[in-house]
This record gives structure tokens, sequence and C-alpha cells, in this order.
């Protein structure tokens, strides 16, 4: 099954669109689709026979984070992990059904590591992507009987402590079908690995790739998971 997650960054989408139409994936996550894309953006990929669900990201409807499958989705969840304030952040899980095989996904955005202006906000964010990585694994452990799929921006580096709750019971797929450092950000110099694909109940990993779409400043990944 071919995985491929994206933060487009609240920028244009309509390049990033095109790429994919060119290059159709199974199972795609997305984080940042700008609120300025509209509905019509979720159409487009409907009419390269997609099913998708989204979420706006936080509740000031600012981005949308969106999971979108070529065959059946079913079972659409949303998830308010642990948010600083009133500004609550969300993740989405979904039934992926493809050829036949039935898939769970989540598709997440972390918090990221700097409250802007504050050098303090770097305690405070971690500790709370610490919690909302915590907050994840528990909902994945919750999903038994088939394999499973988590897709997104982690706003942290594979060794980064933050993230330790999912990496315990999750595969990291660049580790097994990539090579260097894969880093996906920034674009120009992607120095830091923070977009990934974990999973749990697949084989192993291929043919991954870090490809530069759209007007972001993150680099796509995409994957071809083994069952």
């Amino acid at each position: 099954v071919r995985v491929m997650t994206f933060n487009g960054a609240n920028r244009s989408f309509q390049s990033s669109l095109d790429w994919i139409r060119k290059n159709p994936v199974d199972i795609l996550c997305l984080q940042e689709v700008p609120s300025m894309a509209g509905e019509r953006i979720f159409e487009q990929f409907a009419e390269l026979g997609y099913q998708y669900d989204w979420r706006w990201l936080r509740n000031n409807q600012s981005a949308r984070i969106a999971i979108l499958v070529r065959g059946q989705l079913e079972n659409s969840k949303m998830l308010e992990a642990p948010s600083m304030g009133r500004s609550k952040r969300r993740a989405l899980a979904v039934d992926a059904i493809v050829n036949g095989r039935r898939f769970r996904v989540f598709c997440h955005h972390l918090e990221s590591p700097l409250l802007r202006g504050k050098f303090e906000g770097i305690y405070v964010r971690a500790s709370l992507r610490e919690q909302q990585a915590a907050f994840y694994a528990e909902e994945i452990d919750k999903t038994k009987g088939m394999p499973v799929i988590v897709a997104g921006d982690f706003n942290a580096t594979p060794t980064n402590r933050t993230i330790r709750p999912l990496r315990k019971i999750l595969d990291d797929s660049w580790l097994q079908g990539g090579n260097k450092l894969g880093g996906t950000w920034k674009r120009n110099r992607p120095y830091f690995r923070i977009d990934a694909v974990l999973h749990r109940g697949f084989t192993g990993s291929a043919n991954c790739q870090r490809i530069p779409i759209g007007e972001s400043d993150h680099l796509a990944y995409l994957v071809d998971l083994i069952l």
C-alpha cells in the first residue's frame, strides 16, 4: 500500500494536487491544508477516485488535517489531543480499505517546538508534545486485528524523547526502507526528519522518497508499506 504524508504549511495547494494527480497514492495524509483552498480542493481529489474526511487542525479554522483513500473510507473519528489553553489540536483516524484490505490510519500534527518569541516555550511545548504522543499511543493500542498506519508531522526527530510513546509501539518506515538521514524540513536544507510514516502489522517498507511538491517548506514523504 502506497502512503504519502505531506504538510502543506498553509500554502497554496493546487500545485501539490497536480503532482498527486500524475502520481496517485493509495493513502494520503495531509496537514495544514490552507483554509483558503476551500472544499473545492477535496472535490478535485474525489474526482480522482479518493474518498476523504477532514477536520480543522485547530478550532481557529486556519488550516485543516485530512485523510484521503483511493478506495473506501469508513469509521472516521476526530481525536482531540492535549492542547495549549483553548486552542484545541485535532487528529483524524479512519479505516481505509484498499484492494480489499483494511487498515486503521491516523493522521496528526504534533505540537511545534517553539512558542514564538518566548524561549521558555521550548520546555512547555516539548512536554505538551510528549502528552500528545502518549495520547495517540493509547488510541492506537485500542486498534486490534488490523494493520495500523500513523502518518504526519511529528515536529520532532526520531531520537527525540517526546515521541517515544509512539516509537515504542510502531516501526519506522524510513529506517526499514530509506537511506541517509531522510530529512524533510526545511525544504531547501532538509536537516531534520520530522515528517514520518510509522506502522504496525506490516512486514516492512520500500521505495522511501522525499519529494518537493507545492510551495510548502516541508518535503512530502512517500513510502510503500509491504504486506
